[in-house]
């Protein structure tokens, strides 16, 4: 008889931290709720922790474990590089767990809307340890506004629908109310010089 005995201390990574600036929902077919989607900003800075796990619990004491961070499509192919900026600013690419846990403030470069609208994600490895697989984040679009401002109504008269001579008419109109409104506003002086002459010394 064959017993098969459970391999204990096996060691994975777990990302137990990843903000993002705005969740989109999108319309799937059979989901009337929507798929979420992550969108970051490439000005903004966001967390993302990394812990280290054996037997499936945080290890609280361990030997240091150097990790490196590397910008991935959604399919897990490295970023290509264009120019100089990094793709990932706030590490150079390299961190070191300890204690069981490290965070990270990062900021990516790489915009969606210059790589076929593609979503990436973040790779955290531990190349020194070849017994701890690699981890990905979720995926995620970057964009570099969050929110554009709707361009101000236009206030002429084609805009209003208004032909040329309901323009004129709307014009006079509006001429009229403002005289009448800096005619109140001088009786109104008036009146306030009037009540300070009767109020008592």
């Amino acid at each position: 008889m064959t017993v098969t005995e459970t391999k204990k201390g096996v060691r994975t990574l777990r990302i137990d931290e990843h903000t993002v600036h705005r969740v989109d929902r999108l319309e799937t077919p059979g989901n009337s709720e929507g798929m979420e989607q992550y969108i970051i900003s490439t000005l903004k800075t966001f967390e993302l922790g990394v812990e280290l796990l054996v037997d499936g619990a945080r290890a609280s004491t361990h030997a240091p474990i150097p990790l490196t961070l590397t910008l991935v499509y959604e399919s897990g192919k490295p970023v290509e590089q264009v120019g100089d900026i990094p793709l990932l600013t706030g590490t150079d690419g390299r961190g070191m767990l300890s204690a069981g846990r490290v965070g990270f403030q990062l900021k990516v470069t790489a915009l969606s809307s210059l790589r076929q609208q593609q979503r990436f994600r973040i790779r955290v490895a531990a190349p020194d340890a070849p017994d701890i697989l690699s981890v990905y984040s979720e995926p995620f679009r970057t964009l570099s506004k969050l929110f554009r401002s709707p361009p101000a109504p236009k206030r002429d008269a084609a805009a209003a629908g208004l032909d040329a001579a309901e323009g004129q008419t709307c014009m006079a109109l509006m001429a009229l109310l403002q005289a009448d409104v800096d005619a109140m506003k001088g009786e109104i002086a008036t009146l306030k010089s009037q009540v300070a002459m009767l109020a008592p010394e």
